[in-house]
């Protein structure tokens, strides 16, 4: 090869690594994670000190029925309040980035991967934080409330802050044109722009969090529980001292007051902001905010006057005084400049991990954790084969009744499954090698999906299988499957990611004195936790978070194409 020919390639592939900006992002954001989370666990111990000892907490008296109103007004009280505050949050950080595409960029390539983390991670990673021996919060009054909320937090604050800052980069740019020509300050802009488009976004987002909040409070709880932690006992606490004790009237009455709970907050917050971002919908008709929550009189003057109140804080002219610009100037915030800091935290963290006393991880220790999460990998995708074949039928001839059992299915995917783990174990037995998950959480997840594409499916498929009589396996080859691939692969997709977050759950389930066996990789990071080692902990859910990133990219996301080509004929991911 000529010099001139190589350096002519040498050009061309940095003009492609310059200017392919997803590519180079996706990869600092990675750096910046799995560098974070090495230092972290790798420092954790001689940073905050040992959380557990090497003996196990013993069991204290039952707690008595007159405990279970306060521990649920205990939850409800948590699940508003993290609410409220995830809310805040990811409209802060999106307006951060408002109006910058580049810093924008990266912050979209930080959050897909953080949204990889399982749920309850969040909580073994807030651990040494708040309860180290020598922890920044240690002794606060309010660690045990950050440490309970940080699950319900990550599953409630990334996605709503994902769903605005792409929402903010659809804004046509001829208004963004109107609100520069109109010389409005940052934050009339961004209340009058970018709150319009982001916040139905938002909102539409929180139905689909929803079930992972649930996971990642209850299983904060339950965790809390069982090593006694010095909070105040929620729901799931209240479930571990009933297990613990077996009180069955007890822990009947804890289930009941849990499908309370996630009624009334699907009922009361979700279902009524859901139909107030469904106003923004194309073909929607226009209704007013009472309107939209009309059903509920109460939240509908709160909304009323809250909605007043915004737009006289909308107006308030806040931020520098707009300056003259040149339109077709390009960005001022270089590439490099949205880059460095994700890129110079991953570099630190990684030079943490080599100065802690156990350094990098090994190659043994990256090759069983990258086996162990595998094979829980496969475990999910497998059982998902096996309830698809199952339930696809079964969905089908339910199609009469799919109306009626359309809310049964939504509650049980929303209902914590892993208050309904305990009584899986309790019927296959604690040294079972199956996991909870195959019989609660993964089939609800699945049907329920299902039950909404029959629910939907075209009335013009229904009248062509009955005209030309169709029947049998050419029915479902030709009719049947096609119509429904969309919203199997939906079912399937929401159904593996709601396992894989939930299967270090599931690895610590707790009847009476037994904690069950089974489990790979989840096993392993709740085994860790126990004993303190952090950085096993941590190189796990690392290594979950990069299987589940690899498995999006290579099965899912070609599965979703392939479905998509076959059944509508297009070729590209639409938005």
């Amino acid at each position: 090869m000529s010099s001139t020919s190589f350096f002519a390639d040498a050009a061309g592939l940095s003009r492609r690594i310059s200017h392919d900006s997803p590519r180079l992002t996706m990869i600092v954001a990675m750096l910046c994670v799995v560098g974070v989370m090495l230092g972290f666990g790798s420092n954790a111990t001689s940073w905050f000190g040992i959380v557990f000892s090497g003996t196990q907490p013993q069991p204290t008296q039952a707690l008595p029925l007159t405990a279970l109103p306060f521990a649920l007004m205990v939850s409800a009280a948590r699940v508003i309040c993290w609410f409220a505050v995830s809310f805040l949050c990811a409209l802060a950080g999106a307006a951060l980035v408002f109006g910058r595409e580049k810093p924008g960029r990266v912050a979209l390539a930080l959050l897909e991967i953080v949204q990889a983390v399982p749920i309850p991670a969040f909580m073994v990673l807030a651990l040494p934080v708040c309860f180290g021996a020598h922890g920044w919060l240690a002794g606060h009054a309010l660690t045990g409330e950050i440490l309970i909320g940080a699950p319900a937090f990550a599953a409630l604050t990334f996605p709503m802050m994902d769903a605005a800052i792409r929402a903010h980069q659809k804004v046509p740019a001829h208004l963004v044109l109107a609100a520069h020509s109109f010389g409005l300050r940052p934050w009339p802009r961004f209340w009058r722009l970018y709150a319009p488009f982001g916040l139905p976004a938002v909102v539409r987002s929180i139905g689909h969090a929803m079930p992972n909040v649930w996971l990642g409070l209850t299983f904060a709880e339950v965790y809390a529980g069982m090593k006694q932690l010095p909070l105040s006992p929620g729901l799931g606490g209240y479930a571990v001292s009933s297990i613990r004790n077996h009180a069955s009237l007890a822990f009947a009455l804890t289930l009941l007051a849990t499908g309370c709970l996630v009624m009334a907050t699907d009922f009361l917050i979700v279902r009524p902001m859901r139909k107030w971002g469904q106003r923004f919908d194309k073909g929607s008709s226009t209704r007013s905010t009472s309107a939209a929550f009309g059903d509920i009189p109460l939240l509908g003057r709160m909304f009323t006057d809250g909605s007043r109140l915004l737009r006289i804080v909308g107006n308030l002219p806040l931020g520098p005084a707009p300056k003259a610009t040149v339109l077709d100037d390009p960005e001022k915030t270089p590439r490099i400049i949205a880059l460095i800091i994700p890129a110079l935290l991953g570099v630190a963290g990684l030079l943490a991990c080599e100065a802690a006393p156990n350094g990098l991880p090994d190659p043994d220790e990256w090759l069983r954790a990258g086996l162990l999460g595998i094979g829980e990998m496969l475990t999910l995708l497998v059982p998902l084969g096996i309830c698809s074949v199952v339930l696809l039928p079964i969905a089908v001839g339910l199609k009469r009744w799919a109306d009626t059992l359309m809310p049964a299915f939504r509650f049980l995917a929303l209902f914590p499954a892993v208050l309904l783990f305990p009584l899986v174990v309790a019927l296959v037995g604690p040294e079972s090698p199956f996991s909870p998950l195959l019989f609660v959480g993964l089939p609800f997840f699945l049907a329920f999906h299902l039950l909404i594409g029959v629910q939907d499916f075209p009335r013009n498929l229904q009248e062509v299988t009955r005209a030309y009589r169709i029947r049998g396996w050419l029915r479902w080859k030709t009719i049947l499957l096609p119509g429904l691939a969309q919203s199997w692969l939906k079912g399937v997709h929401r159904a593996f990611f709601w396992g894989w977050n939930a299967v270090i759950a599931a690895d610590m389930t707790l009847w009476g004195t037994h904690i069950s066996e089974h489990g790979l990789i989840g096993r392993a990071i709740i085994d860790a936790t126990s004993r303190g080692d952090m950085a096993q902990a941590s190189l796990g859910i690392m290594v979950m978070t990069l299987l589940a990133m690899g498995s999006e990219a290579l099965i899912w996301r070609p599965l979703g194409l392939y479905v998509r080509r076959r059944t509508t004929g297009q070729t590209m991911e639409t938005s």
